[in-house]
């Protein structure tokens, strides 16, 4: 099973049609029941989805921005995650 992890950045893309939105898009309809692939996406980035859209489109809801992240698994964030996420850096 191949596990992605969505990023704010990414899923505004799709959002926005900025370049590289159209990958996401793939994404998430490769996500189908019995797929190979499963996603994930922590609810600080959804903060930040939601945050940004209700800075640059007041217009879109949050309903309508879960409608095509249905099947993202949204996962918490928090300590620990974020110690072990700033220990990747040092890898590079």
């Amino acid at each position: 099973m191949n596990k992605v992890v969505l990023d704010s950045a990414a899923v505004l893309a799709m959002v926005q049609g900025e370049p590289g939105g159209d990958r996401v898009e793939a994404l998430l309809d490769a996500q189908q029941p019995g797929a190979k692939v499963q996603v994930f996406m922590s609810w600080v980035n959804w903060c930040e989805v939601l945050t940004r859209t209700q800075l640059d489109n007041r217009e879109m809801t949050a309903e309508e921005l879960t409608a095509p992240l249905a099947g993202v698994e949204l996962v918490s964030f928090g300590p620990v995650d974020a110690e072990l996420a700033a220990s990747y850096a040092r890898v590079n």
